[in-house]
């Protein structure tokens, strides 16, 4: 994503099946490998492969709270940005203390104000105010893998390793009743020059990420219906459904001039229909756009008058003006 939180396109993409990992930056990826094992993999390919002019920060989701994981981002000088887990522990070096983050972050205050944005609460849209908070903190528990002995029996691996320094940082979204409505905790080793504000504003752009996952599914390509049962074939679709849902963003984020009213004409194709005070929805610019495509390859075939002919022809075995 750019630094406004809008969406770049997918530097890798994989499809992982009981046999192969289909993938468009390795074709041979181990299948023995765990998916943080793979992910760090990935992101060496997307760091030596692509020239970015700017540090890149690897934002994850909760699965990535593995000390195993971050030691390998510390050894290659790479960032990350993690959602933390609340049982797992910290140590705090100025109270010589551990402590669980999630008891950790009922200690910290609300700490600064980030920006006020509209937010589900019990299905109703609020105005939430985002706050943040961080503490620095040590990690010096032992990496942990789950790995099948000879008997077939799974068994855990315990590896000691060096302490890794982190900022511990809390995203808070409060309502007009300052009730805490949702938090975030998050692991970071960016630079202190990064402030938890900004880390905190990293973190709500990933939230963005779930409406891809919407439009994959039952928002737009219902991916869980897709009939494929060759996997190649479903690796390819996904990538070219992957694609044009970044061509939607761009037209849904689009400030040129006439961007509105293209996104108006495209919910007209869609048929759907949209709340009131709304001016579009992502589903609806999908949709539309699927039936402008298609309007456009019967163009290519048939001239206007062919059209208007066939409206006449299809109102005549209706017995109906259309």
């Amino acid at each position: 994503m750019d630094e406004k939180g809008n969406p770049l396109g997918a530097l890798a993409q994989n499809l992982a099946t009981s046999e192969k990992i289909y993938s468009t930056y390795d074709s041979n990826i181990d299948t023995n490998l765990t998916h943080l094992e793979e992910l760090i993999q990935r992101t060496k390919y997307i760091r030596e492969n692509y020239k970015f002019e700017k540090e890149l920060v690897d934002i994850i989701d909760r699965e990535g709270d593995s000390v195993a994981l971050m030691r390998e981002y510390e050894a290659n000088g790479w960032c990350y940005l993690i959602r933390a887990k609340s049982n797992h522990k910290v140590y705090l070096p100025d109270e010589d203390r551990e402590v669980k983050q999630g008891d950790l972050a009922k200690e910290l205050t609300l700490g600064s104000y980030l920006k006020t944005i509209k937010y589900k609460v019990d299905k109703k849209m609020q105005k939430v105010k985002i706050f943040v908070n961080e503490i620095e903190v040590n990690i010096k528990r032992d990496a942990t893998k789950s790995v099948l002995d000879e008997d077939g029996k799974r068994k855990t691996i315990f590896t000691a390793g060096k302490s890794i320094k982190a900022r511990f940082v809390v995203e808070r979204l409060v309502d007009e009743d300052n009730n805490i409505v949702a938090q975030w905790m998050l692991l970071s080793n960016v630079p202190k020059e990064v402030t938890a504000t900004t880390i905190g504003t990293w973190y709500y752009h990933r939230w963005k990420i779930e409406s891809y996952f919407k439009l994959l599914k039952s928002s737009g390509f219902n991916l869980e219906s897709w009939q494929q049962e060759n996997p190649m074939a479903l690796f390819r679709r996904l990538l070219v459904v992957s694609y044009a849902t970044l061509f939607v963003w761009k037209i849904e984020r689009s400030e040129e001039k006439n961007a509105p009213a293209v996104r108006k004409f495209l919910v007209q194709l869609s048929g759907r229909l949209i709340e009131k005070n709304k001016e579009f929805t992502t589903p609806a610019l999908l949709s539309g756009l699927w039936v402008f495509m298609k309007m456009m390859n019967v163009l290519k075939i048939y001239d206007v008058e062919a059209l208007f002919a066939f409206k006449e022809q299809i109102g005549d075995m209706m017995g109906m003006e259309l």
